[in-house]
C-alpha cells in the first residue's frame, strides 16, 4: 500500500511537472492548447481525487481486517495457553 501511495504520488508529480511545463508554452499559443490545458487541469483534479478516495478507502479496509483479525488473535493466544497448561 505504501508503495502504491508512492508511486502516485510520483506520477502525480510528474504529470504536474508536464502540466506545468506546457502552461508556460501555452501562455502565448493557440486557443485550442488553452482548452486542451484546461481539460488536462480538469483530469489531473479528478486524478488527484480518485487517489485520495483510494488511499482512503484502503485506510478503512484495513481497519476493517484489523478488526476481524484480533479476534481470532485472541482465540488462538487462549487455545495456545489451554494446551500450555495441559502439557
Amino acid at each position: 500500500m505504501v508503495q502504491l501511495a508512492a508511486t502516485l504520488k510520483e506520477l502525480l508529480v510528474e504529470l504536474e511537472r508536464e502540466r506545468d511545463v506546457l502552461r508556460v508554452k501555452v501562455h502565448l499559443g493557440k486557443a485550442e492548447a488553452r482548452q486542451l490545458l484546461s481539460a488536462i487541469e480538469e483530469k489531473l483534479f479528478q486524478l488527484r481525487l480518485q487517489v485520495t478516495s483510494m488511499k482512503d478507502h484502503a485506510k478503512q479496509a484495513a481497519r476493517s481486517a484489523e478488526a476481524r483479525i484480533h479476534p481470532l488473535v485472541d482465540e488462538v493466544r487462549e487455545l495456545l495457553a489451554r494446551v500450555q497448561e495441559i502439557v
